[in-house]
């Protein structure tokens, strides 16, 4: 299922080529597509981020929806199969391969099946032609040289039992609710691409090789490249491998319909429902012949869902705060589109949340918007469509490519971000008040599916004819119409003195700046981003060194005291506010750190610094908005208790950190130490003195004009002389095997973790010993317990360490809780031949070479350079990140020998199982 969404429409705006009998939108400069002799469609498109790396999809145009009544599952299944042998690549020596030289598999190597299609995918690097071609011949392999050998298929269908395993239980109940509501009387209803178990254990050859052979067809593929390469070159290697002979008949893929549904109403009643929930779907065409009218059409679509969101966002402000919040989105298929408004609330207020609901889309239906409201949600989605624009050149190849490939698939257009600001700034203009008004009647007076979600309680009484009495009370309710307040919002310039610059060194890699106040930036310019600035302010503290009560409320204090506006910007119209800004700020409060993190572009650059200074100078927290929110959150934490999963990490808490207050996950118990003056103060406490501060300036902004927003908003920043840092909590692991249960849910797996202490000292050098390990590690588990014995579809491996906690080595997977005992064992067997000195060099090799694609990629972010100048400016020459060199001379077989000795102990554990309290 694809989500269709005003990012896509930021990004590329794509239009079905079936559409411009007209011709009035090409696609845009510098996508090529060639027809290869044998039919097969060949996409390329030059692209520099990141550096000497390709993204390659080959795509089929063949999912489920094409799947026999006796293949209900095998279009997925024969895409694990192209990772399992090939002509001249047995068993899994694809992935060793891949591996080998420094992908990861699931990240850089991968593939998903849908409804109508199956996409192979592939990052590369380029700087390395024989690499490059070698990835290109086993990519072809895959698709259409597949052995698919019965003793692979055999040993890779619990596999996809285990994949079909993680799906149970909660989300598995929604999706057969789904089938109901959106998929009735259509072929998507049992074509879902997990498919049916029985016929997955059962899948022979024969059933594989008749669907691999009738829809891996060139003439029924395409093959999509988009990267930092030569396009001549890159030409002439697709053409080497995938331009040969093919002779086969083939017989193009119907296209299937979703059913139109009659209005509907449907009741969701759920255990691990935590908070009431209520849907309405509409089905619309996707439409076959687009004139001009049906550009405009889309393009109203979009305005229309912003001013929607907009509206449900006054409402969940509103006095009344009937909803908590509501949103418009769309699911898009082949011919057709869902949209889809949901909204949630408190429990106790479901009549008045689905009544709120429904009559936003219904007011706009009757009395449209204003004039300013229309013009602010237009100038706010130019704004967004300029800044992606701005930024064009450091749009990555993995989100080029998921275009891209939907572009192929769907027979569209695509257009990049200039040429979708062209194409809004033209047909924006043309939308009227009138417009908008048709488009919410059109969606309003459709065949609905609705649909409500509550907590399965007694207390909650709602049958289907209630729910159905409540929504008719609402459509046949006389609604009026509102006085809009349509005042233009800004902040005024904040009355600060202005300071000095006093110092500025010089550094390899950046500057530092001393200001007049005692605080110090570390500065340095990027243009990965055109138009792209980070400011942080951060010291060490957070709610360590905090009492407990007040721990907790520092959860929520950074964002319900941004939330609440600044000066005449209210919490009410803080949504209006922003409409046309391109800018964040980010208040945190995390267990050992604190600060601010502010992000904008260039225009929007003076207004989130006002924001800033009047935020820190004069904080406030609204009365409303904590009420609100803290609703909310008291409705979650009441239902807390009927999810297995939080269950299942209360139990993980209670073991390894012996109940520990600040490791404790926040139950319907905290509840009563939340209080809005507690919140607000610790808001003061954290981020009204900044002594002990440090601040980074990192992004598209020169150093004079650096130098000057220092010295106007940070210079003049209050740095009192009452410095706190952070505290030791104090955390102490059990030792020996620690063994714990919880039942809880109704599914058909098991949970498990496997917590282990860490011993070792903190050091820069630990922390990489530490983090490559656990990559090893998770190689390892892969192959022995994941394709030797099928005992998982995925297992995660990470690690909880720094100077502030010795922290733990976790291991966490699903399995069939038959195979529990069997799965476990192998795990501690695998994690022993590590403890004892037996380095996987395979595996070593792979995680160094990936270091080297990683660091280079990395080194050419903001990301990467916020986060060392954050650790520098803390650690000072503490701190260094590794070249791929010094990585190589630090993890070696030697070195990793020698520290998993002492690293973490066989015999020193905490197991965790979460089982199901039945099985349905």
């Amino acid at each position: 299922m694809k989500k269709k969404n005003l990012f896509i429409f930021m990004l590329f705006f794509i239009i079905s080529i079936l559409s411009f009998s007209e011709n009035l939108v090409n696609h845009s400069k510098g996508l090529i597509i060639k027809k290869l002799d044998n039919g097969m469609t060949y996409y390329f498109y030059k692209n520099s981020k990141p550096e000497n790396r390709v993204s390659l999809n080959v795509v089929v145009k063949a999912g489920s929806l094409q799947e026999n009544e006796n293949q209900k599952g095998i279009a997925h299944f024969i895409e694990h199969m192209a990772f399992n042998g090939t002509k001249n690549y047995e068993k899994n020596n694809i992935v060793k391969y891949f591996e080998s030289i420094g992908l990861n598999f699931g990240g850089d190597l991968n593939a998903h099946t849908s409804f109508y299609e199956t996409v192979y995918k592939l990052h590369l690097p380029t700087d390395d032609k024989e690499k490059f071609e070698k990835g290109v011949e086993i990519l072809k392999e895959m698709v259409f040289d597949a052995s698919l050998k019965q003793e692979d298929i055999d040993n890779e269908k619990e596999i996809i039992v285990e994949e079909w395993r993680l799906s149970q239980g909660l989300p598995e109940r929604i999706t057969s609710l789904w089938k109901e509501v959106f998929f009735d009387k259509s072929h998507y209803k049992d074509r879902f691409p997990i498919g049916e178990m029985d016929i997955i254990r059962g899948a022979n050859h024969s059933i594989m090789k008749d669907y691999y052979d009738k829809w891996y067809r060139p003439e029924n593929m395409g093959i999509i490249l988009v990267g930092d390469i030569d396009e001549a070159y890159a030409d002439s290697v697709i053409k080497k491998y995938f331009n040969f002979n093919d002779s086969l008949t083939f017989t193009k893929p119907e296209t299937y319909k979703l059913e139109e549904l009659p209005t509907d109403y449907f009741i969701f009643k759920d255990k691990e429902i935590i908070i009431p929930q209520f849907i309405m779907s509409f089905r619309t065409d996707n439409k076959n012949e687009y004139t001009e009218k049906n550009i405009k059409d889309e393009v109203t679509l979009e305005l229309f869902k912003n001013l929607l969101n907009s509206k449900l966002k006054d409402e969940s402000n509103s006095n009344e705060h009937p909803i908590i919040s509501g949103s418009i989105s769309e699911d898009s298929y082949i011919k057709d589109n869902l949209l889809v408004i949901s909204s949630s609330f408190e429990e106790k207020k479901i009549k008045e949340g689905i009544d709120s609901t429904i009559n936003t889309l219904k007011y706009i239906s009757e009395f449209g918007v204003t004039e300013e409201e229309l013009n602010l949600e237009k100038e706010n989605i130019l704004n967004n469509l300029k800044n992606k624009n701005n930024n064009k050149d450091s749009i990555l190849n993995r989100e080029l490519i998921n275009y891209l490939t939907e572009v192929f698939v769907n027979e569209d257009i695509f257009l990049d971000s200039e040429d979708t600001l062209k194409l809004f700034e033209t047909y924006l203009k043309k939308i009227t008040i009138n417009d908008i008004k048709e488009k919410a009647r059109e969606i309003y007076e459709d065949n609905t599916r609705f649909v409500l979600f509550i907590p399965e309680k007694d207390e909650i009484n709602i049958t289907k004819e209630s729910f159905k009495n409540i929504i008719l009370e609402s459509k046949n309710k006389k609604i009026e119409k509102k006085q809009i307040n349509n005042e233009i919002l800004s902040l005024k310039e904040p009355n600060l003195e202005k300071e000095k610059v006093e110092a500025i060194n010089t550094y390899t890699d950046y500057k530092e700046i001393k200001l007049s106040n005692g605080l110090s930036f570390l500065y340095k310019y990027t243009d990965f981003k055109k138009d792209d600035i980070t400011i942080k302010l951060f010291k060490e503290g957070g709610s360590s060194n905090l009492d407990d009560s007040d721990a907790i409320n520092s959860i929520f204090s950074g964002d319900f005291i941004f939330n609440s506006g600044v000066e005449n910007i209210t919490f009410e119209n803080l949504d209006k506010y922003f409409k046309g800004k391109n800018f964040s700020i980010s208040p945190y409060i995390n267990t050992y750190t604190e600060g601010i993190i502010i992000n904008s572009n260039r225009k929007s650059l003076d207004e989130a610094l006002k924001y800033f200074s009047y935020l820190v100078r004069n904080p406030r927290l609204s009365p409303e908005l904590y009420a609100h929110k803290m609703s909310g959150i008291n409705t979650i934490l009441n239902n807390r208790e009927n999810l297995p999963k939080e269950l299942f990490s209360d139990k993980i808490v209670e073991l390894l950190y012996n109940n520990h207050p600040r490791k404790l996950n926040l139950s319907k118990n905290d509840f009563k130490y939340f209080y809005n003056d507690d919140m607000l103060n610790i808001f003061k406490k954290k981020f009204t003195n900044f002594n002990g501060y440090s601040g980074i300036i990192v992004g598209s902004i020169p150093e004079k004009e650096s130098i000057e927003i220092l010295e106007k908003y940070f210079a003049s920043l209050p740095t009192e002389n009452n410095i706190d840092t952070w505290k030791d909590l104090n955390i102490i692991y059990p030792e020996g095997i620690i063994k714990g249960k919880v039942n809880k849910g109704i599914d058909k797996k098991i949970r498990v973790n496997l917590s282990y202490p860490i011993y070792s000292q903190y050091s820069l050098e630990n922390s990489y010993y530490i983090s490559s390990i656990a990559k090893i590690l998770r190689i390892n588990f892969i192959e022995e317990v994941r394709e030797k014995i099928s005992g998982v579809y995925g297992i995660s491996v990470n690690d909880d360490f720094s100077k502030y906690e010795k922290g733990v080595l976790n291991i966490s997977f699903s399995t069939d809780p038959k195979k529990k005992d069997i799965v476990i064992n192998k795990v501690q067997e695998e994690l022993k031949k590590l403890l004892d000195g037996n380095i996987n060099l395979e595996a070593l090799k792979s995680i160094q070479k990936n270091y080297k694609l990683s660091y280079e990629n990395n080194i050419k972010t903001n990301g990467y350079w916020l986060n060392y100048l954050s650790n520098k400016s803390l650690e000072k020459d503490n701190f260094k990140v590794l070249t791929p060199e010094e990585y190589n001379k630090l993890i070696t077989e030697k070195n990793l020998k020698n520290f998993v000795k002492d690293f973490i102990k066989n015999d020193n554990y905490v197991e965790v199982i979460l089982y199901p309290e039945s099985e349905k």
